[in-house]
């Protein structure tokens, strides 16, 4: 009967061993899934952070392209989408409308503009979105089955339809904005922005009047004291120069013999490097659609004979540089400067396509001469207009209008002439403004 007992006491104490047993492993598991969670989890939001850094910048660079160049934007972000990922980005497949997919192992992109969502203030060509997803490698999970966690990052940009200025005057000092005489300058499509801090950044000297259908925004102050400046300028921060993305164009070649015409000859450009061009002819001088680049500058100084143009340059953009180009002008230099004079005639519109689309005037950013435009000059001018270190200079008594956009280190009108700006969505250059704006993320 203790026998039996003892056998008894013994079995249980041997079901309680195992009992324990099975809680020490179910602890175990346990501990696993715990470990399994903690890192696997963590590593996994690690790669999505990752993911969703590079989702942003992919998307904010893409936003740069917009809205004139969707299909550029996508490949714009996918470029930057995968360099933040550190893989090589494969070739783009089809996957639907407005959005083009990239996949690469396990990682996943689709880049879509247009994008339309409800919420969002801007119009469709205006938005990017930008969804990237991999699969992150787990170690512990792997014992209940599971190899990797899908993590992903989703961005979405925009393009504000509202450019920082149309008429930039970027000067740091000095008086940056200079008006004298009777006529008017007229400002409209957006803001004018001056960035001299001095207290008279904008002087407008005689009876004219500046005015503008948006803001005038001034660092500095500003002298009137017998003209009018409408609206009333507030004080404004500097701006950046809006045009630092513009690349400098690459033209090969010396460049070309000095072009000069008198008479009434006429003549032909192709695109390319010239020295000098300058007319005293009544003939025209006409440049074939295309990037040139000049090194001393461009004068005319004639009236044309009935039915022609002193300068016609349909589709053209023109880099003022310097001597030594392609090195850039020295800090300070006057490199290559435009003239025109005498009762002279321009038709200059810019290229409607590639880097430069809606820039006709591109001098280089350390380029301080003038592009000056005096007399009785009847014009068409449309296109950007940029002189980062140069001054823009209007005189004379014939009324003026350019459908552009200006930037410009300074700029000076003197006379009895109305002149005009006219911003013209046309006619900017990827990457500013209207075409661009001011880029964010919303989402």
């Amino acid at each position: 009967m203790q026998l039996l007992e003892r056998r008894s006491h013994f079995a249980g104490r041997s079901d309680e061993r195992g009992a324990s047993m099975v809680l020490v492993a179910s602890a175990l598991m346990l501990v696993f899934g715990v470990a399994a969670l903690a890192i696997d989890i963590g590593s996994a939001r690690t790669e999505g952070v990752r993911l969703q850094n590079a989702a942003d910048a992919a998307a904010l660079a893409g936003a740069f392209e917009l809205p004139q160049d969707a299909p550029g934007a996508r490949d714009v972000a996918a470029d930057y989408a995968y360099l933040g990922v550190d893989v090589t980005a494969p070739l783009a497949t089809a996957c639907g409308t407005d959005t083009e997919c990239f996949d690469f192992g396990s990682y996943t992109l689709r880049v879509t503009t247009p994008y339309s969502d409800p919420t969002l203030s801007v119009d469709a060509d205006e938005a990017i979105r930008v969804q990237m997803c991999s699969g992150s490698p787990t170690f512990f999970a792997r014992l209940f089955n599971t190899t990797e966690l899908s993590v992903c990052g989703d961005a979405i940009a925009v393009a504000d339809a509202t450019a920082p200025c149309v008429l930039c005057i970027l000067g740091p000092t000095g008086t940056s904005l200079n008006s004298v005489g009777n006529g008017s300058l007229g400002v409209s499509g957006g803001d004018v922005v001056i960035n001299s801090d001095d207290a008279d950044a904008l002087n407008l000297s005689g009876s004219g009047d500046i005015t503008s259908d948006g803001d005038i925004g001034i660092n500095g102050g500003y002298s009137a004291p017998t003209g009018s400046v409408s609206p009333e300028p507030t004080h404004a921060d500097p701006v950046p120069d809006p045009l630092a993305h513009l690349p400098v164009p690459s033209v090969s070649g010396p460049p070309a013999p000095k072009v000069q015409i008198s008479g009434s000859s006429d003549v032909t450009l192709p695109p390319g490097v010239y020295s000098e061009i300058k007319s005293t002819s009544k003939g025209q001088v006409t440049l074939q659609p295309g990037v040139y680049v000049v090194t001393e500058g461009i004068s005319l100084s004639k009236n044309p004979a009935p039915g022609k143009y002193s300068f016609y340059a349909p589709g053209v953009i023109i880099y003022f540089a310097c001597e030594n180009y392609p090195t850039p002008c020295a800090d300070g230099e006057s490199g290559a400067d435009f003239s025109s004079s005498g009762g002279t005639s321009l038709y200059w519109t810019p290229p409607t396509s590639g880097p430069y689309e809606g820039v006709s005037v591109f001098y280089d950013r350390e380029n301080t001469a003038d592009f000056s435009v005096t007399g009785n000059t009847d014009s068409v001018f449309s296109g950007s207009i940029y002189m980062k270190s140069g001054e823009l200079s209007l005189s004379g008594t014939a009324d003026m209008s350019m459908d552009s956009l200006v930037v410009v280190d300074s700029l000076s009108k003197v006379g009895t002439s109305d002149f005009a700006i006219n911003y013209s969505e046309a006619h900017t250059p990827p990457g500013f403004g209207g075409p661009g704006g001011n880029r964010r993320l919303v989402g």
